[in-house]
Parts: structure tokens; sequence; C-alpha cells
């Protein structure tokens, strides 16, 4: 009230031009006034968009800016911005001629622009090279499920409590002792994505921990979706698909190829073959230790698609999973119910499970959505939103195999063999599944769409619409071969995998029980490394002749007609590398791990060339074979397919938290230059007469790259652990320190307050000691 009375006074004071001027001018802008004067949601931000650009001067730049870069009076409105302080209105044509005639950036502010924005620039990049020229569109009804996306996706899950110790990490602000423990597959993504551009030393650190971690968060959001989009096509979901109208092809950008990652899948496999021979005690551990690219398993479950093989591993480490069951184009999702499961045979020896009580299943192919009712075979309530005749010749032969129909008689030797073939026999037959003939199967397929909502046959009924959703089940409980819900109802069983899967060489572990499933090549180069550290170890195993224990099955990648004389070959040569004239210990653990299982007879022949997967394997151990070689010179080093596998210039790869040395009884001192009068060993060689070095005693080596020199010391593991000890009772001792620093600085300042007016100087004079003080 008081400000229209302002408002009156001013006006009723106001001159004569400026009444003609208010009278002659009609406010345009109504409506834009009345929607900025509410404390509302706009109701319509497409509109109000559209109707500022239209503005002669819908932008704003900052006052001082003009002057700086010179930009022409005739892009900038005469006047500022009344709302904003230093803004002055421009036009959009100012962005252009900024563009043209603006001096070029520095590199360091281009790789600033590039870190902020390279999320930004990666999701244009995708549209960018969509293939939009061969889109064509057709007239139909699209049917949208609701579902949780995220806008923001990433390439690897970070638990929301590890984001800030993360952050605090990376950004070297956590002190000098790891009190966090953060998986070094997380720092060295976040590294490698968000700061590859190095934009932290012109940025201040409040705005960049502000920037990572928004980053870090995948931003979920409830939007409309087809099921199984993928995440590329989000982005212009709403130029592929409307309610009223969907790009022709549609199937190809919802296909479930692009999370398919047949990696991840084939570890899984290799997982659940894990739990068939051991049960799942050890299992935590064993995924913990599989990496694949050098990072955990982990960060992969969740972003790739859920196949039989991912969902059962999910299951067994507690990650959420869906009901999904897929046959051909068709997604499954039955309802968890009181159901009983029993395994039956075909014809042709193929287990199969029949369900024993009555079951809703929902599903959908591509935009068609429905739902049916069985009990064991038979099909009782079937409900398919209104499509063509062709998406139901295709959704009843994999219903059909759904409820196993006819499963009992087929010959077929293989499950998926039976599940073809019955796809083919109901797609032939399909008559037979409705219960009528031939002709009046044709002839409702051929007025479908004309009857539209409410035509039957059989069983089916068309219907308007279907809420389709999926069920997301966590904590389930394995009871080998089963996975059961907190009901102690059936969810899914343990599938069945082949033994002879084979995991690619990006995958990695540590774990003994993991070791078999390792790549051929994966698993003879990470043996050799491991043997090498046990040098002593290994000599006096092959002086005694007890050989090496295959738990990993290298033997098994051998053919088995050349699989004795591989035995024989390698214990010939361990023998000869142990001892004597031709001692080589590097040849020796070389041989080793070929000398396992003891085979049924020595064989007597020959092979100089022993084939091992797709390389080839001489124990001779000559120069110039160029697939498995030892280079006798200075170095040492050990070659696998042309790779080093191992050398005295190689790092120690040992698994402790604080380096060492080679153990607890050296230490290292970093030298540029070797000293003349030290004398050098290779690290072999020192670990492998450590028991029999004098106490203090030098020599100089090299790893790395990097020369040293190393002292024995028997206290140093000891020495380390307690200058540890002492830095984190000294940081300890500070943070004491300031807290009592800080009560003792509140308590002079409460002290200062209450002093009376008599001792005011001496109140000026403590004021000035605190604040020199602090």
């Amino acid at each position: 009230m008081e400000r229209i009375l302002e408002a009156a006074k001013l006006i009723l004071s106001a001159n004569d031009e400026t009444i003609k001027i208010l009278q002659g001018n009609s406010v345009s802008q109504i409506n834009t006034i009345e929607r900025n004067s509410k404390s509302i949601k706009d109701p319509d931000p497409l509109s109000s968009m559209l109707s500022n650009i239209a503005m002669k001067y819908p932008i704003t730049i900052s006052t001082s800016s003009i002057k700086s870069y010179k930009i022409p009076q005739e892009y900038v409105m005469k006047s500022g911005d009344l709302r904003k302080y230093n803004r002055t209105p421009c036009k959009l044509e100012t962005i252009d001629w900024y563009l043209n005639n603006s001096d070029d950036p520095k590199q360091e502010v281009k790789e600033v622009i590039q870190g902020m924005m390279s999320s930004g620039i990666t999701r244009l990049n995708k549209i960018m090279t969509m293939s939009w020229k061969n889109l064509n569109y057709s007239v139909c009804r699209t049917q949208f499920t609701t579902m949780m996306i995220a806008t923001n996706p990433l390439e690897i899950k970070i638990p929301r409590e590890l984001k800030i110790p993360l952050l605090s990490k990376v950004l070297g602000i956590d002190n000098y002792i790891e009190y966090s423990d953060i998986p070094i597959d997380m720092i060295d993504m976040v590294k490698e994505k968000l700061l590859k551009n190095n934009s932290i030393p012109f940025r201040s650190l409040p705005n960049v921990i502000q920037y990572l971690g928004s980053e870090l968060n995948e931003k979920y959001r409830f939007l409309p979706v087809l099921p199984g989009m993928n995440e590329d096509f989000l982005l212009v979901s709403h130029a592929l698909v409307q309610p009223c109208y969907s790009a022709v092809e549609i199937g190809n950008f919802i296909s479930k190829n692009h999370r398919e990652n047949k990696v991840v899948t084939g570890v899984c496999i290799s997982i659940i073959r894990i739990v068939n021979k051991m049960g799942i005690n050890n299992i935590f551990e064993i995924v913990d230790s599989i990496k694949i690219n050098k990072l955990k398993l982990t960060s992969y479950l969740n972003d790739t698609y859920e196949n039989k093989f991912v969902k059962a591993v999910k299951a067994i480490l507690h990650f959420p999973v869906t009901s999904r069951v897929e046959i051909g184009s068709t997604v499954f999702n039955p309802r968890i119910a009181k159901l009983r499961r029993t395994t039956q045979k075909t014809i042709g020896g193929v287990s199969f499970e029949r369900i024993e009580g009555e079951e809703k299943v929902y599903f959908t192919n591509n935009n068609t959505k429905g739902y049916f009712t069985h009990q064991n075979q038979i099909v009782k309530v079937l409900k398919v939103s209104l499509c063509k005749p062709d998406t139901i010749k295709t959704i009843i032969p994999h219903i059909a195999v759904f409820c196993c129909m006819g499963f009992n008689n087929n010959r077929a030797r293989t499950y998926s063999s039976l599940q073809q073939t019955m796809i083919r026999f109901w797609t032939e037959n399909l008559n037979q599944f409705f219960g009528v003939n031939k002709q009046d199967l044709r002839a409702f397929l051929r007025n479908m769409e004309s009857s539209g909502v409410g035509a039957t046959i059989g069983m089916m009924e068309i219907v308007e619409n279907v809420d389709y959703s999926e069920e997301i089940y966590s904590n389930l409980y394995f009871d080998y071969p089963y996975f059961k819900t907190k009901d102690n109802q059936i969810f899914m069983t343990l599938p069945r995998v082949s033994e002879n899967n084979e995991n690619d060489v990006s995958v990695d572990s540590d774990h003994e029980c993991f070791l078999e499933f390792l790549h051929p090549d994966v698993k003879i180069i990470k043996l050799i490394r491991k043997l090498s550290y046990e040098i002593p170890l290994v000599k006096k195993m092959v002086t005694e002749r007890r050989w090496f224990g295959d738990k990993a099955n290298v033997l098994g990648h051998i053919p088995v007609r050349a699989r004795s004389i591989a035995i024989k070959q390698a214990r010939e040569a361990c023998i000869k590398f142990s001892s004597g004239p031709f001692v080589s210990y590097m040849k020796m653990v070389s041989a080793y791990i070929f000398t396992g299982r003891e085979p049924d007879q020595l064989s007597r022949k020959t092979i100089t060339v022993i084939p091992y997967h797709d390389a080839k394997i001489s124990f001779s151990f000559r120069a110039h074979d160029l697939v498995y070689t030892l280079l006798e010179n200075n170095i040492g080093a050990m070659y696998y397919k042309k790779k080093m596998v191992i050398t005295e210039r190689s790092e120690i790869t040992k698994p402790d938290k604080f380096f060492l040395g080679f153990s607890g009884e050296f230490e290292l001192r970093a030298i540029n230059n070797l000293i003349s009068d030290v004398q050098h060993k290779p690290f072999s060689w020192l670990m492998f007469n450590s028991e029999s070095i004098e106490e203090m005693k030098m020599y100089t080596t090299n790893i790395g790259g990097q020369n040293y020199v190393v002292r024995k010391n028997m206290n140093f593991a000891y020495e380390v652990s307690k200058t540890i000890d002492r830095c984190l009772l000294t940081r300890e001792d500070c943070e004491l320190q300031k807290d009592l620093k800080d009560i003792l600085k509140r308590k002079r300042e409460v002290d200062i307050d209450n002093m009376t007016e008599g001792s005011n100087e001496s109140a000026k004079r403590m004021k000035r000691d605190l604040d020199s003080s602090s």
C-alpha cells in the first residue's frame, strides 16, 4: 500500500509532458509483466523464452566489457539495465561480432573452457554424429513409460559417502596421511575424465570443488521414455518420438547393443563357474579383485545390459536387479508370486523349468505393451495394446516359449536350439495358440487395425494401453541354485554356463581362485612376475623335484598331444638353469610354470616349439625366438610375444601400502649417477642373497629406470612404522593445539567485551595484541 501511495504522489507531481508520454504508449508486454510479478513457477517457459529472444535487446553484457572490447554502439542499448548493476542490454548479433573480432583466447583459457564444457561438448558431438538425413517418420500412437533416468550418466559409479573424500584426495587437500580408503580406480577416473585439461591452476578451489561435485552428480529425473532407450538418444528423444508420431526403425535406437559388454558378460560367466565349483564363501573377495582396464568390475555392472549372467552376479552381490527375461525381441517382467518350480527334461535330454501356480507377466516389444496370466503351459488372459498385425505374429511365439509350450516332445540337444525350434513352430502354427483355425486367425489380423480397441480372439483382447513397469528387487538371498526373495519366493535360477569361455586380455585379478579364468597371455605374464619375487623358493622346489601346482591350468592351453612333451622339456630346463654353468634364474622361473601335473607317461618325443594358445614356446630360450625370448644383456629382460614381462628395471608390484624397498630389510636412496666404488647388483640377486648380505652393506641397483643406493638394514620396516606413528601423533597434537588456541582466543574476546569503561585503554591494547597474534 505504501508503494502504491508513493507511485500516486509521483504521478501527481509529474509535469504535463510526462503524463502525455504515459498516456500515448501502451504496455505491450503486460502478460510477461504479470508472469514475472508472480512468485510461482513459469507455466509456459518456452513462450517466455521465445518472447525474450524476440526482443531487440534480449541479452546483457558487462558495461565495462563494452569499452574493453570496443564493441560498436549499434549493438548495445544506450541506457543500462535497471534491474542489474553494471549490465547493459545488447543484441544477439553482439555474440557474432565478438567471435569475429576478438583476440583468440590464450591456451590456458582454452583449457579451462574445454575442461568446464567437456561434458556438454561430448553430448553435442553425439548429436552431430547422428545420421539425421536418413531418418524417416511415421504417424502412430506411442506409449511412454515414466522411468528414473540419469541425465548425466557417469562412466564410474561413486557412492555418495565417498564423493567428498574423493575430491579431497584428487585435489590434494586431505593432508599427507591417507585416512580415507578411496579405491585407486576412482581417483584415476576422476583425474582422467574431469581434470584431463588441467584447469585447476586457473580457478579458485571452491569453484573447482563445486564443478567436480556437479560432474559427479548423475542427476536422476523421472522422464517419459521408451523402455531400454539408448542413453545417447535420450538427449534427442523429443525429436525421435512423440505421442502422435515416431521415427521409423525406432527399434534401432532402443537396441540393447549399446550397453552390451561382452567382456563383462564373460567375467560374470567365470564368476558363475566359480560359484558352481566353490560356492559363494569367498565370492565377494574374488569380485573385489577383478579389474577390467584397471577399473573394478563393480564399476561396470550397473552400466551393463542386464542379461541373465550379469543379473545373477548382481544378485549374488546384493545389487538391485529387475525381473526382466528376454526371449527374442520381447522383454518379459514376471511378478513374483507363490509358485513352485519343477525341473523336467525334453525327449532330447534338455532340462527346463516348469512353473506350477498362476503367474502374471508383463511384456513389451518396441512400442507394444501387454500382460498375460498363465498356469503352467496354459495362458488364461492376454491383454495387448493396439499394434500392427506383424507385432502380434512376433510376440505370440515368444509368449509360448516363455510358458514352455510343447517343450516335452522336442528333440533339440541344447536349450538355445530348443527355444529357436519352438519359436519357428509357433510362428508357423499361430492359430493353435488361440485355439482357432487359420482362416479365422487371418481374418482377425486383417481386420485388427480397423476393429481397434476391444477386438478379441481366443484369450487375447486388444486394449487402449497397458501400464508397463519394471520392478526392482534387492537383497535377494542365494540358496543354490535359486535366488529367493525375503518372502522365500523363488526369483530366478542360477543360469547354466559353458565351461570353455575365455576372458579378454583386459581382465585382470590377483586372486588365486580367478587365476585359471584369465586370458592365457595374461596368465603366463602374471605367473612369471609372481615367481620372479620367489626365486629362492622356486630354486628349492626344483632341487627337491617338487613341481608347480598348476592351479592356473596353464597346461590346459597346450594341446593334449604335446602336453607330456612340454612337461618333460620344462622340467629338464628347470634343472639345467637352476645350477651349474648354465644357471639363469629367470629361465628357471619361466620354465617352472609348465612343470605342473604329473603326466600319464613322459614322452620320449622331442618338439622344438610347443604350441601355447595362439603363441609358441621354446624351452631353449634362444635370443632369436621372437615369440618367447630371454635377452641375455645387462638388464636381463624377459619378453613374451614381443612384450616385456619383467626386467631388472621393472617396477616392483608388491601390494604394500608403504614402499619399503625390496622388503623390510633394505632401504633405498635415489641417485642420479651410479657410484663407481659401490658394487652394482640386479634386484633379483639382492632378493635371492638377502640373508647372506652383511648389515649396512651398500649396493647400487636400478628400478623403473631410476638408480638407487641400497643398504641392508634389518630395522628398516620398524623405523618406517615408527615414523608414521610420529606423523600421526604430530598431526593430532597440532589439531589439539589449534583447538586450544581457538578456545583461548574466544575467551579473551569475551573478557574484552565485558571490560568496563575505566579499562578502555587495556581493552584496546589487548585487541591489538590479539589481532597481531592471529
